[in-house]
């Protein structure tokens, strides 16, 4: 997957979120260890229920994310390398394990 750099703006906090080392991230406090998910579609804004699809056996498997969408897709962080098996038994597939 190509590198995920996220920023968001808020009144009191700037977040950023990236997939690898940036130098924006210098000095700022971090959390490690999260993987992206990446919904593997352009999707369309009149379809409804994708992420939904994903995340509801991820909250099954009480495991925790954070979400991303772009203007073409959405991103699901997790933290839990168990994420994946979790998708899997829902009959989700992956491109790449890594």
């Amino acid at each position: 997957m190509a590198n995920l750099l996220a920023c968001i703006i808020e009144a009191d906090c700037i977040s950023y979120i990236a997939q690898q080392y940036s130098p924006l991230l210098v000095g700022c406090e971090n959390s490690n260890n999260w993987r992206a998910l990446k919904i593997d579609a352009v999707l369309d804004f009149s379809q409804s229920g994708v992420l939904l699809e994903a995340l509801t056996p991820l909250a099954a498997a009480n495991i925790s994310v954070l979400v991303v969408s772009s203007f073409d897709t959405d991103y699901i962080l997790v933290q839990q390398l168990s994420a994946q098996e979790a998708l899997r038994v829902a009959g989700h597939q992956f491109t790449d394990d890594n």
